[in-house]
């Protein structure tokens, strides 16, 4: 699979891998590293599965569009190489590995007889990964050559230590009592609600811009966001009529009004910054119908490992309950992890 992508100044980055699933996004560890800040650090996964491409947006902020609209956060979408797909800001283009033009179906293309690949295998044999800046996508420039080969070189060195590091890694038994060491130090902060008093200074200090967007508050429900040292408060008021379709199932289940914004908290950039320790605690303070703080939910960082499987689980319990209507797996998942209180 070849992927291209334009970027903002009319130059192209492209990937050449024998991966059918690849990661984009800004962050090191993506399969195709894009260094543009309308891309979040992990953008989106493009998938090749019997000849047709796929392509999720892993709640990224600045979404993934196709023929100019906006795809739904964590849903798979179909797509072909004739329609216009942009992440953020920049273009992309899934092209032919062998000939550089773009593949004009997603339909399996069977190879010569003599061919070792199966048929319906677009993808050419390779051991290689190419990351490639292109100033004229026509050009081959020799002289960059050099250049390839030790990113290529540090690429595989960079696998073959990510594999030997985490094959190595032993099961945790308890998140709570070997994840604390990976709190820096000097910064973590008391694994405790705070009072009733407390929250309401820090209700009274919150305000409401562009991250409040991400999470659909808005400052005439007396709604809004505080990040105070190493500590996000996030205030919202449940309503109803505010339900999106993506939770009608659970809307009218018990404590089902509060799923959407744990739902839009686990995917946001503040639990970015949490599974990267850079964001100590995140306390979600429910306001009931008379704009009284009435329940907290809290996510302290010890409680979670840094590459997130935590985060993952909730996320398939919440996903798996859209479909059946049924919260009991999430609420089950969550007690060791997410710390309840109530006024």
């Amino acid at each position: 699979m070849k992927i291209r992508v334009k970027l903002t100044n009319g130059d192209y980055i492209e990937k050449v891998s024998p991966k059918t699933s690849m990661i984009l996004g800004r962050s090191q560890k993506c399969d195709f590293v894009i260094p543009d800040d309308s891309l979040s650090r992990n953008h989106c996964q493009i998938d090749f599965e019997d000849g047709d491409f796929f392509i999720t947006d892993l709640g990224s902020s600045n979404g993934v569009q196709i023929d100019g609209k906006r795809i739904p956060p964590n849903v798979r979408k179909a797509f072909t190489t004739f329609q216009d797909v942009q992440l953020g800001l920049l273009e992309l283009t899934i092209t032919d590995t062998d000939e550089g033009r773009a593949i004009p179906s997603p339909t399996p293309r069977v190879q010569p007889s003599n061919s070792n690949n199966r048929s319906g295998d677009i993808r050419k044999p390779s051991t290689t990964h190419k990351t490639t800046l292109i100033k004229n996508p026509i050009r081959n420039d020799k002289s960059n050559r050099p250049k390839i080969y030790v990113l290529i070189f540090l690429i595989v060195m960079g696998g073959v230590f990510y594999k030997f590091y985490y094959d190595q890694t032993p099961e945790v038994e308890s998140v709570k009592t070997t994840i604390e060491a990976n709190i820096p130090e000097g910064t973590s902060t008391p694994d405790a609600f705070l009072n009733l008093e407390q929250y309401q200074v820090k209700d009274a200090t919150k305000t409401c811009n562009e991250l409040c967007k991400e999470f659909g508050l808005e400052a005439d429900n007396q709604e809004g966001i505080l990040h105070e040292n190493n500590e996000y408060f996030i205030f919202v008021r449940p309503r109803a009529n505010k339900m999106e379709p993506l939770f009608s199932k659970i809307a009218n289940l018990e404590n089902g009004l509060d799923i959407p914004i744990l739902y839009k908290t686990l995917n946001s950039p503040i639990f970015q910054s949490f599974r990267e320790k850079k964001t100590i605690q995140i306390h979600v303070i429910f306001k009931d119908q008379n704009y009284q703080i009435s329940k907290i939910y809290r996510f302290h960082t010890k409680y979670f490992s840094t590459m997130g499987p935590e985060q993952i689980e909730l996320l398939g319990e919440l996903e798996a309950a859209f479909e059946s209507g049924d919260l009991n797996g999430f609420w089950n998942r969550s007690k060791p992890i997410m710390q309840i209180h109530t006024f």
